[in-house]
């Protein structure tokens, strides 16, 4: 099961509190993200790049995106056709 996927926009809010000095309990009562999709969405802008100290700090939409590579899908298994059923070609009779 999976939790809330959220947009972009608040995505670069929740950054925005976390850089200025909100504290992660502050975020979550105020937001309703749990600690865990906080500390998520803060690592992955990390790694693609965003410097916490930099003033004034830069929010790019490129800062959330996940990295394709490490979320391919097994592909799906292949559906097996259903055999066609044809009409019989005799009427039926009843006994």
């Amino acid at each position: 099961m999976t939790g809330p996927r959220y947009d972009h926009l608040t995505q670069a809010f929740l950054l925005g509190m976390k850089v200025t000095g909100k504290s992660n309990p502050e975020i979550c009562a105020l937001t309703g993200v749990s600690r865990w999709t906080l500390n998520k969405i803060f690592k992955r802008a990390l790694k693609n790049g965003f410097d916490p100290d930099k003033r004034p700090f830069e929010i790019d939409i490129a800062l959330f995106v996940e990295d394709e590579s490490n979320n391919k899908k097994a592909p799906s298994p292949a559906k097996k056709k259903k055999k066609k059923v044809e009409p019989h070609d005799e009427p039926y009779e009843e006994e």
